[in-house]
């Protein structure tokens, strides 16, 4: 059903109520208007004088036909039943005409009046039966109009309405349509959020296939997977502080390992200029008798004490680390990984990855400080030429531009050729050896955040799981 449609209807139903309307306010306003006519002519025909034609039309017809009655017996064709009383009835009769022509003829102002009356009554009549003819013929329209409305409305299936109402119906059918449309995607979307919830607690139970919850409920899953995940990342944790540790102390055992080997070396110099001092005077003291000695060996035992401690400390480090390690290598296996292979291979290539990563900054930052050499260089270089431009000048307009700039390069070439080899050198002295393009290929083939990620266990997961579960 279109609007336009919709429109038309309404409004050839509103004409032809508007046309209704006007008609019968023209019926009430005749109405009235009779009303009014009526106790004007009541007024002057009340003092008995003014005779309307009418009123003198009604008393000849009553004279002509009391007439027709004598007239009928005059000439033999009827019988009277009282003659006398109807020729008294007839002379009465004719005394009334006589007396209203009369008085019609004596009081012609008010009897013309009184014509007036009736023929304004008699006009206003005709309006009032026009305006009810109109009324009934709009009022016969619009029943034809809302018959054929209607019709068609259940021709089309829709309900028999008014066009009105059939619009603001239409509304309601649209939004309704659209209501039942949007509850049918928020069913399907809760159904695929229930889906990707199930799914995510079946992704979490497989990467924990040791454990199985007691219902089917997501949050019992998302605990143990977040208790997991506080464990590994606990574990990783203690592990780094331990290999922290481990460093520190391995520092310190290195640092007092030279410091005694320097105590060492000291104190076999020492007695041998102590030797050679007894051989120049003949004497043979013995150092080991002397209270340096005592005093030099005690600080030795509390030096080779607290390594002996340090030692034991470290021992019990590297367990732990080894225990760390093969947690981690079983986690790694659960979840898919190849085991202590990946992971020193991991460790080699994130080793390799640092060293590239070190080693790439340096150039960038030697490279930056060659750029600013440069610019300094060709700013020195053009003021330069403005001062010997004078010069240049006098000497022949020699292409100053042409061949300086020759030698600028020339010089600028040589200067980062030898820069790049000393920085090339460098590089590769500080990665083990290896070529600035094995570098650049190690760096760009590791990927330390993954083996991070990998490590780290259920935590990706965790994740798209807390995530799913939020969405949903």
């Amino acid at each position: 059903m279109h609007e336009d449609e919709i429109g038309a209807a309404d409004a050839e139903l509103a004409r032809l109520a508007e046309a209704a309307r006007i008609a019968a306010d023209e019926v009430r306003r005749v109405e009235e208007e009779l009303e009014r006519v009526a106790l004007d002519r009541q007024a002057l025909a009340g003092g008995g004088q003014a005779v309307s034609a009418s009123d003198l039309a009604a008393a000849r017809e009553r004279r002509e036909a009391l007439w027709r009655e004598v007239r009928d017996a005059l000439v033999g064709s009827a019988a009277l039943s009282d003659p006398a009383a109807t020729a008294e009835d007839y002379s009465a009769r004719v005394d009334d005409a006589d007396l209203v022509a009369d008085r019609r003829f004596a009081f012609a102002a008010d009897s013309g009046q009184l014509g007036l009356l009736d023929r304004q009554a008699g006009e206003v009549a005709l309006r009032g039966a026009q305006a009810a003819r109109r009324r009934d013929d709009a009022q016969a329209a619009s029943r034809a109009v809302t018959a054929a409305w209607t019709a068609h409305m259940e021709g089309l299936g829709f309900p028999a309405m008014e066009p009105a109402r059939l619009r603001g119906w239409l509304a309601d059918r649209t939004l309704a349509i659209e209501t039942a449309e949007q509850a049918a995607r928020l069913s399907a979307q809760a159904e695929a959020e229930g889906a990707r919830k199930t799914a995510s607690r079946t992704a979490l139970l497989q990467a924990m296939p040791d454990w199985q919850p007691s219902d089917d409920c997501l949050a019992p899953v998302l605990a143990e997977a977040e208790r997991r995940r506080a464990a590994g990342e606990a574990q990783a944790l203690a592990y780094r502080q331990d290999h922290a540790e481990m460093r520190q102390l391995t520092d310190t055992l290195a640092d007092l390992t030279r410091a005694n080997r320097r105590r060492g070396d000291d104190r076999i110099r020492i007695e041998g200029e102590w030797r050679d001092v007894q051989t120049a005077a003949g004497t043979g003291f013995a150092i080991a008798d002397g209270e340096g000695v005592l005093g030099l060996v005690e600080e030795l035992r509390v030096e080779m004490d607290a390594v002996e401690a340090l030692e034991a400390r470290m021992r019990g480090i590297e367990v732990d680390r080894h225990g760390f390690e093969m947690d981690v290598v079983d986690l790694w296996a659960r979840i898919g990984g190849e085991g202590e292979g990946s992971l020193d291979r991991l460790r080699g290539r994130r080793a390799s990855a640092g060293i590239a990563s070190q080693a790439r900054e340096d150039l960038t930052a030697e490279r930056d400080r060659r750029f600013a050499e440069i610019e300094a260089a060709a700013a020195t270089r053009k003021a330069a030429e403005d001062g010997l431009r004078p010069v240049v000048e006098d000497l022949g307009n020699i292409a100053i531009e042409e061949l300086d700039a020759a030698v600028q390069t020339s010089r600028r070439i040589r200067g980062q050729r030898d820069a790049l080899a000393a920085v090339i050198g460098e590089i590769t002295a500080a990665g083990d050896g290896l070529s600035l393009d094995a570098l650049e290929e190690q760096w760009t083939g590791s990927d330390p955040d993954a083996a991070a990620a990998r490590s780290a266990g259920l935590a990706p997961l965790l994740a798209d799981a807390n995530a799913r579960v939020t969405a949903a």
